[in-house]
């Protein structure tokens, strides 16, 4: 095991393993642990998938940390504003918060930001139900529009402003929202599951079209490939956390 990162059988089907991401705090920056994973970066359009199960309540401890679940694509941020910047996220808040109450999901393009003074520059949607449990999420990025989908319907869609301009790794994090965070000394554990992730260079899938791409896949007993070429010129891989 990585640190915060395990693999665990699927409760729902034993053969299958599932990747957990896992973070924990008891309300201290000393002992705040927050969790990545992320891939090359060379994503840009195409359609985006994921299967992940997202938590309402911790593992263990007290409840009531804001708390962000997250399937998202990113680039870096060369500088304050700066108009080439690419970032779209699915962030899953188990405890609410940004404004909202219990439970929300943010579907987010990002145009470009700037940190001091905080200054976004992004379109978003919200959804404020609870989604306990496994999730299929899929992006479109294609002519100018992002498309969001959760479990199969559309959720967000966003365009011509906020569409990616360069090549974005694929991320998921488990992060805290520091000013939600509980004033409680015990300690206490998140975490998040991703079954698998999917990702069709330069073409439009819809959410059925995606599942019966993996199931083909799992068919065959092909656990991973990877047929995206590096970007042109080929940039470092980023992470973000």
């Amino acid at each position: 095991m990585v640190r915060g990162v395990s693999f665990h059988p699927d409760p729902l089907n034993y053969s299958n393993q599932v990747m957990r991401i896992s973070s924990k705090t008891d309300g201290t920056p000393a002992n705040t642990r927050q969790t990545q994973v992320c891939h090359k970066r060379k994503y840009h359009e195409g359609t985006y998938a994921a299967r992940v199960y997202f938590n309402d309540k911790p593992q263990y401890g007290p409840d009531g940390d804001g708390i962000v679940e997250t399937f998202y694509a990113i680039s870096p941020l060369e500088s304050p504003l700066d108009p080439a910047y690419s970032e779209m996220d699915f962030e899953y808040l188990a405890n609410g918060g940004w404004g909202e109450g219990d439970h929300a999901l943010f579907a987010t393009s990002w145009e470009t930001f700037q940190l001091k003074p905080w200054t976004p520059v992004n379109a978003y949607d919200a959804t404020r139900n609870s989604l306990q449990g496994w999730n299929t999420l899929v992006l479109q990025v294609s002519d100018n529009k992002l498309r969001y989908f959760i479990n199969g319907e559309l959720f967000a869609e966003h365009g011509s402003k906020v569409y990616p301009e360069v090549a974005m790794s694929i991320n998921f994090n488990l992060w805290f929202i520091p000013e939600q965070t509980v004033q409680h000394p015990e300690m206490r554990q998140y975490f998040q599951d991703i079954d698998w992730v999917y990702f069709s260079k330069d073409t439009v899938l819809n959410t059925q079209q995606v599942t019966k791409k993996v199931a083909v896949l799992r068919e065959n007993n092909v656990a991973q490939r990877d047929t995206v070429p590096d970007w042109s010129p080929k940039h470092e891989d980023y992470c973000s956390l």
